[in-house]
């Protein structure tokens, strides 16, 4: 069990006219579908894709698609990486302020979950603080070229975790990495993506209690990086950190040529919550 009291921030803004279910998950270990749903804009040529999930009583990969507006601004289809169970992350209402899916006993429970890789924990600790061990780890290791005539990839992103508000700045630093050709690119406002990241706020539409906002008030984070001639590496990767529960999940969108820009602004404002954890 651990107890905490978190400071968080909270939307006071509703958006106006969105409407109920709006984002739809299927979790799926296939990674074919995982690709074409990520990567459909025949700007890039993949030779590989390889995807490193969970699967013990869940499934921890993937594909979404909207049917009109919402809260977390995705307006394309993509993929849901998480260190739970990704066919959860739907939009709904919020059931559990500690949702969570253990991959080691393949239910809610508490303890650890399936430990990481040295290999995945030399792309997280520079997420997490070097905090470790993690957990239920969810990875996805691509390989391309681009295409003539592109030479810059884009990718919509948003983050959140059922961690906030009441672990943050705790030992339990749930973090996501996108790194290409080696290098983590996912970083906002100069913070890379972590429930400790000063963006994280409640925004309602799903099961996460918070997502990370950008400086602009919107969920959705958009990262460009131009890319020359070659083979080039990319690596999406999530984790629960010091135990399996309390699960974080990505959406990600648009693998290919940059995106249009983001939308609209949110109101923020502060709020003190205290929770405890079974």
């Amino acid at each position: 069990m651990r107890n905490s009291i978190g400071i968080g921030c909270a939307v006071v803004a509703a958006l106006a006219g969105q409407a109920s279910a709006q984002i739809n998950v299927a979790a799926t270990t296939n990674a074919a579908l995982l690709q074409n749903a990520l990567i459909n804009d025949g700007s890039m040529t993949i030779h590989s894709f390889v995807v490193s999930g969970q699967t013990n009583g869940a499934i921890s990969t993937g594909v979404y698609w909207t049917t009109g507006p919402n809260n977390y601004m995705l307006d394309r289809p993509g993929i849901v990486i998480s260190s739970g169970n990704a066919g959860a992350y739907g939009s709904g209402p919020n059931t559990s302020g500690s949702f969570s899916h253990n991959y080691l006993s393949g239910n809610a429970s508490g303890g650890p979950g399936v430990p990481s890789t040295l290999a995945d924990d030399a792309l997280l600790n520079p997420i997490t603080g070097g905090l470790s061990p993690h957990y239920d780890v969810t990875r996805i290791d691509i390989t391309f070229e681009m295409n003539a005539g592109f030479n810059t990839v884009g990718f919509d992103v948003v983050f959140g975790s059922d961690e906030f508000p009441e672990f943050v700045g705790s030992s339990y630093i749930d973090g996501f990495g996108l790194y290409l050709d080696g290098n983590n690119i996912a970083f906002q406002s100069g913070f890379p993506i972590s429930i400790n990241h000063p963006g994280m706020a409640a925004v309602p539409e799903t099961e996460l209690d918070g997502v990370v906002v950008t400086q602009f008030g919107s969920p959705l984070m958009r990262f460009l990086q131009p890319v020359g001639a070659g083979i080039h590496t990319l690596t999406f990767i999530i984790c629960d950190t010091a135990d399996g529960i309390f699960d974080s999940t990505a959406y990600i969108a648009g693998l290919g040529v940059p995106a249009p820009g983001a939308g609209a602004l949110f109101g923020l404002g502060l709020f003190a919550m205290a929770r405890r954890r079974r």
